[in-house]
């Protein structure tokens, strides 16, 4: 189990950001995510979270700030399509992380100092359970080498599990 407070925390702010954004949900589409409940109610559970303020610029800390640019790489203003006076390059006036979509958007350097920081005064602590729905103790024993074992294992890749058909740890 990693010690580090960053780890749960970034599960988190993953966590928040798929759910925020509609990529968790309990419909199949091309780019999402299956998930026991609907978008609209994955939306309320962030409104709902104790630090829902503090996840964006969490979110930022990981990934970096998303800055809206032409397919030039021209900064854009808020509304994403009046090029900001004077014009600027996004390069030459920040650090950027090399991730982008052109023509819609590029990201800064994310802080993981800070990220760390801000981890270790969140996180009090937390607990990883044992495997749920994975092989039994016995079927592990079984194995020459117990190293061996894959929870994955009897799992087709491609099929349409649900969370509780596959195996998962708690994290408290």
């Amino acid at each position: 189990m990693p010690q580090e407070t960053v780890f749960p925390l970034s599960l988190l702010v993953d966590a928040w950001w798929k759910l925020d954004n509609g990529y968790w949900r309990n419909e199949d589409y091309e780019d999402g995510e299956r998930c026991p409940f609907t978008e609209e109610q994955g939306k309320d559970i962030t409104a709902g979270m104790r630090l829902k303020d503090e996840f964006p610029n969490l979110f930022e800390l990981v990934l970096g700030k998303e800055i809206r640019v032409t397919k030039d790489g021209y900064l854009l203003a808020e509304d994403g399509k009046t090029i900001l006076e004077p014009r600027r390059k996004a390069e030459y006036v920040y650090k950027l992380s090399g991730v982008s979509r052109p023509g819609y958007s590029v990201f800064t350097c994310g802080n993981a100092e800070e990220f760390s920081q801000r981890a270790a005064h969140i996180v009090t602590s937390y607990d990883i359970s044992p495997y749920r729905n994975a092989p039994h103790l016995s079927e592990a024993a079984a194995l020459e080498d117990p190293a061996e074992l894959n929870v994955w294992d009897g799992l087709e890749l491609g099929e349409g599990y649900s969370f509780t058909e596959i195996p998962y740890v708690e994290i408290v």
